[in-house]
């Protein structure tokens, strides 16, 4: 018996963007991070440019759409603990975006 599960994410649990989302990580010590997300079936990191102080940047351009996504930080996977969350069906936490 397969049991389906609904979940609802309201808007006010999700980081609202415009088309150019741009993704920031701090980690100050670290070598190679990647962003990976539901925009594209996980299947391509972005890499992250350091911009100074720790903290790590990329925009993407994204269409309209709610999309979760997790960085790749040295080889492990991360969430942005500052920003919102969603369960990621494996014991782990993915982030949320919407972009309108």
């Amino acid at each position: 018996m397969t049991a389906l599960v609904f979940l609802v994410l309201s808007l006010d649990t999700a980081l609202l963007a415009s088309a150019g989302v741009k993704f920031s990580f701090t980690a100050p010590n670290a070598k190679k991070i990647k962003v990976y997300g539901s925009f594209n079936g996980w299947s391509k990191g972005y890499v992250l440019v350091k911009a100074g102080s720790g903290i790590w940047e990329q925009s993407v351009e994204l269409q309209r759409g709610r999309y979760e996504y997790k960085y790749l930080v040295d080889g492990k996977w991360q969430h942005d603990a500052r920003l919102p969350t969603i369960n990621d069906g494996l014991l782990g936490k993915n982030n949320v975006v919407i972009v309108r």
